[in-house]
């Protein structure tokens, strides 16, 4: 069982408002990759983020629950947004900024992630 907590998301004005406030967990994690659940509430925003780190490799979403086209995916900085419903899986990779909006006024959108992590071996 994944126990999901708000996340802070900075100083953006909308993440005040508890209402819009998306949660996530880990359900796994080892030192090749993590697992864990997202979930963005009707309207929710997550804001840009960016991949840079020397741990991952790449990020892996796949949309376990949302209505048809309403989850908004912009990945780099100039990409066109993406709109995807449920059974659809994207990727993020390494040093890219990437960001999530839920345009539903009704449903939450449920992603499962995976986090897979640079082979210490084998780096990029």
């Amino acid at each position: 069982m994944v126990s999901l907590i708000e996340m802070d998301q900075g100083s953006q004005e909308e993440s005040s408002n508890s209402l819009l406030k998306i949660r996530g967990g880990k359900a796994f994690e080892n030192e090749k990759y993590s697992v864990g659940m997202l979930e963005i509430p009707p309207t929710g925003i997550k804001y840009p983020e960016v991949t840079a780190t020397d741990e991952v490799l790449f990020l892996i979403f796949v949309v376990t629950s949302a209505e048809k086209d309403q989850l908004g995916v912009k990945i780099g900085q100039m990409a066109e947004e993406k709109r995807l419903g449920a059974g659809a899986m994207f990727v993020v990779p390494n040093e890219n900024m990437y960001s999530l909006k839920n345009y539903s006024q009704t449903h939450t959108v449920k992603l499962t992630f995976i986090l897979v992590k640079q082979d210490e071996e084998r780096p990029l």
